[in-house]
């Protein structure tokens, strides 16, 4: 049997069809719409025509990028207001639907096919539109009283900015989107994507230097509280940025070997995932078959 799982991320809308083993046998990519009733339109219209080609599990399993209520979604990067994303998919094809958000599909599909194999601590840490982090312990997802356990975004760290609320958060220092500005900021360019910041980074451009080193650091204290309250088996970055870790690695230890208890210090792994995008597809297969 094979099953049909959505990712809806900030930036890509992302449709696969997986087997039980975890192979992904068709995937399909999106621009995330802002708006919900065109998600649903593709994620309809895509079951009905790969239920044609694949024989399919009567359930979807979807990933999103923020948090899941009993019914509801909230996905601050696409919308203020939550959505009954549950139901109003539900009762258009008529069928189950299972909703994680990525932080938890991300860290079960690192458990199930990742480098959190055989782990029993796992921190998935999440950076790219936004910032997350998935827990898992002994095989079980951490959700939280509100289900928003791994809100890491919100946390007070780094100075206020124009991005963030009253205080500086997590995400408004380290996120895709604030690394862009804070580039553009100090050097009075106009860049368009993150991803230029590191290009000049590697050439040496001064001003990708200060920004990506004040990131390293700002991660190496994250990093540094992480440690010391969880003591995890592992900490896999994931993400468009969180993938660049090599590149803050240097920053991010400087301020590390600060913080971290002596225990600690010489004893932890920190990693990428290999599985990359796939992950958030692989947990929610993962969890699919467990239920």
């Amino acid at each position: 049997m094979n099953f049909f799982i959505v990712d809806i991320g900030g930036t890509n809308l992302r449709i696969a069809i997986l087997n039980a083993k975890g192979e992904i046998l068709k995937k399909e990519r999106f621009s995330t719409p802002k708006d919900f009733i065109k998600i649903s339109e593709i994620i309809e219209e895509n079951y009905k025509n790969f239920r044609k080609e694949y024989s399919l599990k009567e359930i979807i399993g979807i990933s999103v990028a923020g948090a899941v209520f009993k019914d509801e979604v909230w996905l601050p990067n696409i919308s203020k207001e939550r959505f009954p994303l549950k139901s109003f998919l539900s009762e258009k094809l008529k069928i189950p639907i299972k909703i994680l958000d990525d932080r938890i599909s991300g860290a079960l599909g690192e458990y199930w096919r990742g480098k959190g194999q055989n782990k029993d601590i796992i921190l998935y840490f999440i950076i790219g539109t936004g910032v997350g982090l998935g827990i898992v312990i002994n095989g079980k997802p951490l959700y939280g009283k509100n289900k928003v356990s791994g809100s890491i975004g919100w946390i007070p760290i780094g100075k206020r900015n124009f991005y963030s609320s009253k205080i500086g958060t997590l995400e408004s220092q380290i996120s895709g989107p604030s690394i862009l500005r804070e580039y553009n900021k100090i050097s009075e360019r106009n860049l368009e994507k993150t991803e230029e910041v590191f290009e000049l980074f590697e050439k040496g451009d001064k001003y990708a230097k200060e920004v990506i080193s004040k990131v390293g650091k700002i991660l190496g204290k994250t990093l540094s509280s992480l440690l010391n309250i969880f003591d995890p088996d592992i900490i896999i970055f994931s993400g468009s940025i969180g993938l660049k870790w090599e590149t803050f690695r240097p920053f991010a230890y400087s301020i590390m070997n600060l913080y971290l208890s002596p225990v600690i210090k010489n004893n932890f792994e920190i990693t990428v995932s290999e599985l990359k995008e796939d992950a958030q597809l692989l947990g929610s297969t993962y969890i699919l078959l467990e239920e």
